[in-house]
């Protein structure tokens, strides 16, 4: 059974806008670290021993056998052909959060301080001590620290760490592998959707071509 994530009526408030005066400058989203292993040569090369001896062991067998599968009927709606970036609403700390971008890129589930400051979170509430992003700019950014909150996908709750970052970009926030990775979920460019098991079957998020595409417009402008 296929679900799609709608508005729910307990939302407390919802919000979509970036102030204009925060869009000077566009963080490239891009974003290296892992929250599995510490960012020493010793320990990445640890992190990767253990991947190349799980490849050789003997599959282990899943409880439950869900399966996911994507169809051409899931691009009926789509203005094709497209290259957009997959971009959805999330329900998170029970504010409805749109222009998420999903990113599988990045190997941290991040928020902006702007998005936590229209949420009301104080950054007395981030904690741990900063830390180094490694991106594919010649910076090398700090965050502030990370703050744990609830995410919810049709029906499907985690408490997500965050890593928190206090720069202007063109999203509310960037959900990396760790989630993704959390709801055993798998994303799809050319199907502009999410899908993921949940208790009653196969949930799916359907991304926004639009908000894609303005953002993207946006990037491009403030870059020039």
């Amino acid at each position: 059974m296929e679900q799609s994530a709608e508005p729910s009526a307990k939302k407390q408030k919802t919000f979509d806008h970036i102030p204009s005066k925060a869009l000077k400058e566009i963080f490239d989203v891009i974003i290296g670290g892992s929250k599995l292993c510490q960012d020493t040569v010793w320990e990445i090369k640890k992190h990767k021993r253990a991947a190349m001896m799980e490849v050789s062991r003997e599959p282990r067998g899943d409880k439950v056998n869900t399966q996911i599968t994507f169809e051409e009927f899931d691009t009926q709606h789509l203005t094709k052909p497209h290259d957009d970036t997959l971009v959805v609403t999330l329900d998170v700390a029970n504010f409805e959060v749109s222009k998420v971008l999903i990113d599988t890129r990045s190997s941290v589930d991040l928020i902006f301080r702007s998005t936590l400051q229209r949420m009301e979170i104080n950054r007395a509430d981030i904690v741990r001590p900063p830390a180094p992003f490694i991106a594919s700019t010649s910076e090398t950014p700090m965050s502030l620290g990370t703050i744990r909150l609830p995410v919810l996908a049709v029906g499907v709750s985690k408490i997500v760490e965050f890593t928190v970052f206090d720069r202007p970009a063109a999203y509310n926030i960037i959900m990396g592998t760790p989630w993704i990775y959390q709801m055993k979920a798998v994303p799809s460019i050319y199907h502009q959707c999410v899908k993921f098991p949940t208790p009653s079957g196969v949930g799916t998020i359907k991304g926004d071509q639009e908000v894609s595409r303005s953002y993207y417009l946006t990037s491009h402008i403030l870059k020039i």
